[in-house]
């Protein structure tokens, strides 16, 4: 069995050698363009999970304050589960390894503060209930 295994992974590195040969003769732009997406599409997926947790639920604030947050980041056991949950949500981000506490904690401090500079995004609904105009609308903190 050990042997049918060791055979299957030689014959997949040569198969894979292979198609990386075939793709830099036939296709060079398409496949760097195709390798160059891969991270910008992880940074993409982790910065929306980490705004999904930092959105507030009253619906007339799009994110929590940092007043909000200071009462979740109290050193205890709201800290430990928000922290947590967090973690759990950034971790299932394909390719991306643990984080640290830490570092997390850091990371959505700053983002709370500087996430009260962006411009705020307004909806407009036509008369047929679709979306026909988005603004955006710069506010200061």
């Amino acid at each position: 069995m050990k042997t049918q295994i060791s055979d299957f992974e030689s014959s997949l590195r040569k198969i894979e050698a292979q198609l990386k040969l075939l793709e830099n003769q036939f296709a060079p732009t398409a496949s760097k363009a195709r390798d160059n997406a891969g991270p910008i599409l992880q940074v993409t997926e982790m910065v929306t999970n980490l705004m999904y947790c930092l959105r507030s639920n009253d619906p007339k604030q799009q994110w929590l304050t940092r007043p909000q947050l200071d009462t979740m980041l109290d050193g205890g056991r709201r800290q430990a589960i928000f922290l947590g949950l967090m973690q759990q949500r950034l971790a299932s981000t394909k390719g991306v390894g643990p984080i640290s506490a830490s570092g997390l904690a850091d990371l959505v401090q700053l983002t709370i503060k500087d996430i009260q500079l962006l411009p705020r995004l307004h909806r407009r609904k036509g008369h047929n209930g679709l979306l026909s105009e988005i603004r955006f609308r710069h506010t200061h903190p």
